[in-house]
């Protein structure tokens, strides 16, 4: 099993006493799980700079109002390559929520650009799931459309904490 340090402390109970537990302790006796849920319950995206990339205007919209209501500071949102990889290179980005299939173009070179930047990103599309896409995606975080919200902000906040 994986251990994950963190320097987060938890009381729990243990028949009649009470003892101190780190959570890399308590990651080995009840798994990852419990990690990822901690990083649910606690992840704070106050001020976060998240770049949105999506073509559809209707989705961006509601992509940018659920991260501004975390608290994010949502770059963009943009539909285009060419302006995704321009706010890559001029803004202080934490992070990226992009769409894979941008009116027939692909957008391989900004998911080259935010690998290549150390840049947590996250492909929220429904044509990830196609075979010979799939197969170039291997390794990456997908989110399928359509975008179920509350499971965005659990995959979101799980990237951002693996960088920290």
């Amino acid at each position: 099993m994986t251990t994950r340090e963190a320097t987060v402390f938890f009381f729990c109970a243990g028949g009649t006493s009470l003892r101190l537990m780190s959570f890399a302790v308590l990651i080995e006796m009840h798994g990852t799980a419990l990690y990822e849920t901690a990083i649910k319950m606690s992840y704070d995206f106050q001020g976060k700079q998240i770049l949105v990339l999506e073509d559809d205007a209707l989705l961006a919209m509601d992509m940018e109002d659920f991260l501004s209501d975390l608290g994010v500071n949502v770059v963009g949102p943009v539909s285009h390559i060419g302006a995704a990889l321009e706010k890559i290179n001029t803004t202080d980005l934490d992070g990226a929520v992009i769409d894979l299939n941008l009116r027939g173009e692909l957008s391989f070179p900004v998911i080259e650009e935010l690998r290549a930047a150390n840049i947590p990103f996250i492909i929220c599309s429904g044509y990830a799931e196609i075979p010979g896409i799939r197969a170039q995606l291997d390794g990456l975080t997908i989110v399928s459309k359509p975008c179920d919200f509350d499971n965005l902000s659990d995959v979101l906040a799980n990237e951002l904490s693996l960088t920290v």
